[in-house]
């Protein structure tokens, strides 16, 4: 009985040294688990990184000289502001300077009973924005129980149209955050090779007034473009 409390009071430092131990290989394991999912997102991202690459290496369409690629999706682009079954699909590119929707879809050509027989590629640039010229872009969900994520984009003045809205295959949020960043040029300091003084002064230094005719310039002047046409006479001007 003498023992007793040495022994009680022994349980109880082997108890403490059990639960620091427990807490430790918790702690431990969360922050393995933290890593995991860590490794897993970047992976992710490499992969939508290399399909965009791919896409871009297929594209009827060629990126400006400075022009660098953000990301790229599946797409439909929704030219009523709803979905149709004849609606184009492809692939929505955006850049650190443009919002482009490519159509890239086999269109049949040939019907027995309804059922296409013969197809073709149908591949062609159908429209580009500026990222400049967004005013205001939205998530919203559509479809069936609200699956599909949309995206509706607003431009400015200097466009032959004034929206824009496109079924996307990944989360509109993603790609609303990526547009923001690319308004505000915060790709721009990240950039592997900086953009150099001279292009950034080119577009500084663009013409307002079209030097044949007079006709003032709206065009917005991409970095990486070597001339621009005036609306009014077609003259080419070189930047």
């Amino acid at each position: 009985m003498a023992l007793k409390p040495q022994v009680d009071r022994l349980t109880t430092q082997v108890e403490a040294l059990k639960g620091r131990a427990e807490a430790a290989q918790n702690s431990i394991r969360g922050s393995y688990d933290d890593f995991e999912d860590n490794v897993d997102s970047v992976e992710y991202h490499l992969e939508k990184l290399e399909w965009m690459l791919t896409e871009l290496a297929e594209a009827s369409f060629d990126l400006l000289a400075t022009e660098s690629g953000i990301m790229a999706v599946k797409a439909v682009w929704a030219k009523d502001g709803k979905e149709r079954k004849d609606d184009p699909e492809g692939v929505l590119y955006l850049t650190d300077q443009r919002l482009i929707f490519e159509q890239k879809e086999k269109v049949a050509t040939k019907k027995v009973l309804f059922i296409a027989t013969e197809k073709k590629l149908v591949q062609e640039k159908l429209w580009e924005a500026p990222v400049a010229l967004i005013e205001e872009a939205k998530a919203r969900k559509e479809g069936f129980m609200n699956k599909d994520d949309f995206i509706e984009v607003h431009f400015g003045s200097g466009l032959s149209y004034d929206s824009a809205h496109v079924h996307v295959w990944e989360p509109a949020d993603e790609w609303m955050a990526l547009i923001k960043r690319a308004k505000a040029k915060e790709f721009d300091a990240t950039r592997a090779i900086a953009i150099s003084a001279e292009e950034v002064e080119k577009v500084k230094s663009a013409p307002t007034q079209c030097p044949s005719c007079g006709g003032v310039i709206n065009q917005i002047v991409l970095r990486g473009m070597d001339s621009i046409s005036c609306e009014y006479c077609g003259a080419v001007i070189r930047l």
